[in-house]
């Protein structure tokens, strides 16, 4: 039992810790300049086997370039964050968003251009559920702990 417990704090924990985090990298574009960049690839990928009534996974592959003080930068992140999820649906919406050739605006860090973004923020739906889910976790393994005690003196 005492392993159970120890598994529900550490998985809440980590969830938490990641949640958390993306939030954290999600915000930080927020006060990066911002330039027009141009759209060189804008295509879907299969991103695996799924079962089948999710139709498989797409991930949209969105590939930019920019200049800045006259040096060109290429990147391929759409969002800030360490993680990135596309279900289906999106990646084609997203497709749908950048199409080739489209001319965008690019935030990128002043201190590191080479770090850049096409969306300037985070998709707070993703992280809510890692967040959510942890303190989920870490309360279920606190009720577990004080039911064990208080009912079985554990």
């Amino acid at each position: 039992m005492k392993l159970f417990r120890k598994f529900l704090f550490v998985v809440g924990f980590i969830l938490l810790a990641i949640g958390s985090s993306n939030v954290i990298v999600g915000n930080s574009n927020y006060n990066w300049s911002k330039t027009t960049g141009v759209i060189v690839t804008s295509k879907n990928h299969n991103q695996g086997a799924a079962p089948p009534k999710y139709n498989g996974y797409k991930r949209a592959e969105i590939e930019y370039q920019y200049y800045v003080n006259e040096k060109k930068y290429k990147n391929n992140k759409v969002k800030t964050g360490y993680l990135s999820f596309t279900p289906s649906k999106k990646g084609y919406r997203f497709i749908d968003t950048y199409p080739l050739n489209k001319e965008v605006v690019v935030y990128y860090d002043p201190n590191n251009p080479t770090q850049s973004a096409l969306v300037n923020g985070y998709d707070s739906t993703f992280y809510i559920m890692f967040i959510g889910s942890g303190l989920i976790f870490i309360i279920v393994g606190v009720f577990f702990n004080i039911i064990l005690r208080v009912f079985l003196g554990k």
